[in-house]
């Protein structure tokens, strides 16, 4: 299942030839599936829709900050010591004086109170939700790519849904030369590291 775009979407930016195809688990949906790994693979990025209630266990960093795994949508609690039922410390989100999520880098947490993360492994616990990461223009390359795919099957380089299984270097340059695709993919849009 796509994260990135619903079959919906990929009907309707397929258009009138996308008739018999349309069933969930079809041709159509596996191109999303396997097209979406694919850029996934290719520029390292993981589309991720938005989550509730995640709590993350991180290292303390002795700094005034903390990274988690996903961008923060809205903190709820961080509480800080080796027993999470007796904690050291347990820091007031809702008060942007004691700690914020910085602006910039979306998965890091900044103490405004003047005091540190206190060094250790895994002393820090987050519960947070999580922004979703599903970028626009990585949703259109999608649907760009799995039109062209889908337009192709039937041709000498793509037969059904084993699709993936003979994707070739034709229709690999195919993929490449679409232009939402190679500014996607091919000029690699990385995430940055932090993010």
């Amino acid at each position: 299942m796509s994260n990135l775009a619903t079959l919906a979407q990929a009907i309707a930016f397929i258009g009138d030839s996308a008739t018999g195809d349309q069933a969930p688990g079809g041709v159509i949906d596996t191109l999303l599936t396997e097209l979406e790994a694919l850029m996934q693979r290719e520029t390292g990025r993981f589309f991720l829709p938005a989550a509730t209630g995640l709590v993350e266990t991180v290292d303390g960093t002795g700094q005034k900050y903390v990274y988690v795994s996903r961008p923060i949508a809205a903190l709820t609690s961080i509480i800080i010591g080796l027993n999470f039922a007796q904690p050291w410390d347990s820091l007031n989100c809702a008060d942007p004086d004691v700690v914020i999520v910085n602006p910039t880098f979306p998965r890091r947490i900044d103490r405004r109170d003047g005091a540190v993360f206190w060094r250790g492994h895994g002393n820090v616990q987050v519960t947070y939700n999580a922004a979703a990461y599903l970028p626009a223009d990585c949703t259109a390359a999608l649907l760009e790519a799995v039109a062209f795919v889908y337009r192709r099957r039937g041709s000498e380089d793509v037969t059904a849904q084993y699709i993936f299984r003979t994707m070739n270097q034709t229709m690999r340059q195919g993929l490449d030369e679409l232009p939402l695709w190679d500014r996607v993919v091919n000029n690699r849009l990385k995430a940055p590291s932090i993010l």
